[in-house]
């Protein structure tokens, strides 16, 4: 307690750092440009140096965690406090900037996940490091979710050279099915199609087995042989619907009309008399012949009218 000697008094550096990092774009599409931002906060009691991104883990959300590579950054941005990059005061905030293009293969993933470690070097020479977190508690990794879209767009039509109407029988009406991938992401086999009126006369219809990526279109085909019912009833109204995976199932018709020409001729005819027998009250048996030269069934009662008989 003698003299004037000083209280040292020790403060023990506690260094510090908060990194997070969020995604402040809002593209979901493919070519779209994801934007990180990397924010750094000194939470410690002591200036930083040799402050930057030592490490930033890009994967693909699929189940291999496929690695990918940013197409810029992290780069530095600025700090709050103006410090310029690598330093760092206590309390304040450096940020960071990254970015990524999205591909389909991500989108087919439905999306990516982005981790960040941040790392500092104390004025005694130590060093400090923290992983990013997306909200600031914990070591969470930033993701984007890109939900899932499917979606088609479908057509049946007669195929080139096909139709547009019939007039016989036995007439091979070839289809065509076109399915449009609509939505988001990338479709696979089996895409099925529901035809009734060709697969109840014993046809199919066979559709490729390639991948359909999205904007991309397929053509499925089929046929169909006309019958006797189909000119009766003036043509055939094909309806069908495609179903591809979780998109949902879309029908598209096509009416092809029958050419109905009807058609109907009459004989008569009666038997050959000898002259001396034509005579008075003679009773001929006269008959009439009618045939169906359209391409038509005739129902209704054939009338006969002959001035003879009135």
């Amino acid at each position: 307690g003698d003299g004037n000697d000083p209280t040292p008094v020790t403060i023990a550096p506690v260094p510090g750092l908060e990194t997070v990092k969020v995604i402040t774009s809002t593209t979901t599409s493919v070519d779209g440009t994801v934007v990180f931002a990397i924010t750094v906060e000194n939470t410690g009691n002591v200036t930083l140096t040799g402050v930057g991104i030592s490490s930033d883990v890009l994967t693909r959300n699929d189940a291999d965690n496929t690695p990918l590579t940013l197409a810029s950054g992290p780069s530095f941005a600025g700090a709050d406090a103006g410090s310029s990059a690598g330093t760092l005061q206590v309390g304040e905030t450096a940020t960071y900037n990254a970015t990524y293009v999205l591909t389909q293969d991500d989108i087919d993933a439905g999306g990516i996940t982005n981790t960040a470690t941040a790392v500092g070097t104390t004025p005694a020479g130590g060093g400090v490091s923290d992983v990013s977190d997306a909200d600031g508690a914990g070591d969470d990794p930033t993701v984007l979710e890109i939900a899932a879209e499917p979606a088609i767009l479908f057509e049946k039509r007669l195929a080139e050279g096909s139709g547009p109407t019939f007039t016989a029988t036995d007439v091979v009406l070839a289809f065509e099915f076109e399915i449009t991938n609509d939505g988001n992401v990338t479709l696979s086999a089996p895409y099925t199609i529901a035809d009734p009126l060709i697969t109840d006369a014993g046809g199919a219809v066979v559709c490729p087995t390639d991948d359909l990526a999205p904007g991309a279109s397929l053509i499925c085909t089929g046929s169909y042989t006309t019958t006797q019912e189909d000119i009766d009833a003036g043509g055939i109204t094909n309806v069908a619907t495609a179903t591809v995976g979780d998109a949902a199932p879309v029908t598209d018709d096509q009416v092809v009309p029958a050419v109905q020409t009807p058609g109907l001729e009459l004989v008569k005819s009666a038997p050959s008399i000898e002259p001396e027998d034509f005579v008075t009250g003679l009773e001929v048996e006269y008959t009439f012949t009618a045939t169906n030269t359209g391409n038509t069934t005739l129902f209704d009662e054939i009338l006969i009218d002959d001035a003879l008989f009135d």
